[in-house]
């Protein structure tokens, strides 16, 4: 029986990026049912923005130092809730970061159209109880046009038949983006909901869009690697669907490859808050991670948490011909 010893990224060079996950504030213009109320109601303010552009540019200093590109990954509650989205995001640029955005995308196309041309790439979460269609493939398609753009649909189960059929239009529709069916988690927890398994199957066999104009390196496929050298190619959604979400004991680049900021502005290495608060972006001097990590932790329940190169030290690596990268800075 073969023994998974790796999973990393498909893509070459995808470790070198650092990608900060940065909720800026919990400000939200909807409030979904599955969502926990403290991340749409406006409880943990806009951070000021002297503060964040001094955070921004510490942090790109030091993973700079260890070789690392930032990309600075940007949500809430509804990002472009936030007054100075534009400045901040025309700020990271100065610094030679790439920015993206995570939004509801229930802004105006036209004020889309002008914001894209700031980013390297646009995430747009389809939310059935709030979004108008319309509108929602209106906007996908003028920031496709600008940037790379992908859609997370996600699956109320409930009403799972029609958040499918909506996906299938947006993808008919909006043939330059990539679009994932994103499992909902309860209060946005461990735990999946409790989907059939017909419904899982529909997850799974959602068909693979490839694009031309890639994703950002830092995002994507990942790699399950055996300790025969077999490999196997899979997204970061399915292995939470599939349940194999779960790294315990294992090495992780997290706090290399990811830095997670919470809503309230605290600092960790990634959403699954390994490793403990490493400080809060007001700190003039954050205890920011230079090497890799062993998780503690039973379950991966982040999408950004699973997108971490992991290295299990209990399989010995496999033989050639797949040589097993070393962990820590950069993977």
């Amino acid at each position: 029986m073969k023994n998974l010893v790796l999973l990393e990224h498909a893509v070459e060079g995808s470790s070198k990026y650092t990608v900060v996950d940065w909720n800026l504030g919990s400000a939200c213009n909807y409030a979904c049912s599955y969502c926990p109320a403290s991340l749409h109601d406006g409880s943990s303010p806009w951070p000021d923005y002297d503060t964040a552009t001094a955070f921004c540019d510490y942090v790109c200093r030091h993973y700079e130092s260890l070789g690392q590109k930032v990309f600075f990954q940007l949500s809430g509650g509804e990002v472009t809730m936030y007054r100075r989205i534009t400045d901040l995001v025309e700020f990271l640029r100065t610094l030679g970061a790439e920015v993206g955005v995570i939004s509801n995308g229930s802004r105006s196309a036209i004020w889309w159209d002008q914001f894209a041309r700031h980013l390297n790439m646009a995430v747009f979460t389809y939310h059935i109880e709030y979004a108008l269609l319309r509108h929602f493939i209106q906007v996908v398609g003028v920031v496709s046009n600008r940037t790379r753009t992908h859609v997370n649909v996600t699956l109320l189960p409930a009403r799972f038949e029609e958040c499918v059929k909506n996906a299938e239009l947006i993808a008919e529709t909006c043939p330059q983006v990539t679009i994932t069916l994103k499992p909902l988690l309860i209060d946005f927890g461990s735990v999946m909901y409790q989907y059939t398994e017909a419904q899982r199957a529909a997850m799974l066999t959602w068909p693979e869009r490839q694009l031309t104009n890639p994703a950002p390196r830092c995002r994507g496929l990942m790699r399950k690697v055996y300790d025969d050298g077999s490999t196997e190619l899979v997204k970061a959604a399915h292995l939470i669907v599939r349940s194999e979400n779960r790294w315990r004991g294992w090495n992780c680049n997290i706090g290399i490859e990811l830095l997670s900021v919470a809503k309230d502005g605290y600092v960790y290495r990634g959403v699954c808050r390994q490793g403990g608060c490493l400080g809060h972006i007001r700190d003039k001097q954050l205890l920011l991670p230079s090497d890799s990590i062993r998780c503690d932790k039973e379950v991966c329940h982040c999408v950004s948490d699973v997108l971490t190169s992991k290295r299990n030290l209990d399989v010995p690596a496999p033989a050639a011909p797949y040589r097993i990268p070393a962990m820590g800075v950069g993977g």
